[in-house]
């Protein structure tokens, strides 16, 4: 899945932060082995540490996802300004019903169901004109920040459990509660560098978003719009040409009689 070179450097710190949280998760059940921590207490630590990396890895692999189809829609761009003229002559004969463009360009295809939209219901809309299409995002990066917070919550839950744990056990002692203070803080540390791991994808997601948004705008004000003669991109045509053909049919009628 190719990205572009603008986000593969927040993947690659993210991919760094993701070895740091395996190897914190090792050390702290490793750490808990040492100790001769109970079986229970160690399995109940493995399994935050498993959901924390679990976590991690499924939201920097949705990112490269998001991420390697927005590249595709932003290479596939430049293809669709013969398709976007050809839809620009449909409309101006009336016709507007349309076919997708690509199975690549699906932000485009949202963006000009909507332009179609508003010029059908009479908005002005004119080259350097249109509205910012952020809006026609599916928000896939709620879907990495929900991953973010998943992964830095579970990671404290598991550090108190271990806490507790350790709080309640008979005759524990000043030392051994410190000894196991250590992996357990370590755990919500792992948390924390997995919860930084997914900001920048997160980030990188959102930067990106912005950069297609306005290519896909640019694409649509230069290859449909601008296309569009002014009678159906300005209401005020339209109502000078409805007047025009009224008085005419007028005229008409009144000369018939």
């Amino acid at each position: 899945m190719a990205v572009s070179n603008r986000a593969k450097l927040p993947l690659l710190f993210s991919a760094l932060t993701g070895l740091c949280v395996l190897g914190l998760e090792t050390w702290v059940l490793l750490g808990l082995m040492r100790l001769s921590a109970e079986i229970w207490q160690i399995l109940c630590a493995s399994v935050f540490a498993l959901i924390v990396c679990a976590v991690w890895f499924r939201g920097f692999l949705r990112s490269v996802q998001i991420l390697s189809r927005y590249a595709q829609e932003e290479k596939a761009l430049p293809k669709a300004k013969a398709d976007l003229e050809a839809l620009a002559r449909d409309v101006e004969a009336g016709n507007w019903n349309r076919q997708n463009l690509q199975a690549s360009t699906p932000l485009l295809d949202k963006r000009l169901t909507r332009v179609c939209k508003e010029l059908r219901r009479g908005a002005p809309l004119l080259p350097g004109e249109l509205s910012a299409s952020e809006d026609h995002f599916p928000l896939p990066e709620r879907e990495i920040r929900n991953y973010r917070e998943i992964a830095l919550q579970v990671g404290i839950a598991g550090a108190v459990f271990s806490i507790l744990i350790a709080l309640g056990q008979p005759h524990v002692t000043s030392e051994r509660l410190l000894a196991q203070a250590g992996p357990a803080l370590a755990g919500g540390l792992a948390a924390v560098i997995a919860n930084i791991g997914l900001r920048l994808c997160y980030r990188a997601v959102q930067d990106e978003q912005a950069v297609l948004a306005a290519q896909v705008d640019e694409a649509v004000s230069d290859g449909f719009v601008s296309t569009l003669p002014t009678i159906v991109t300005s209401p005020e045509e339209r109502v000078a040409a409805a007047t025009r053909d009224l008085a005419l049919h007028a005229t008409a009628t009144l000369e018939a009689q």
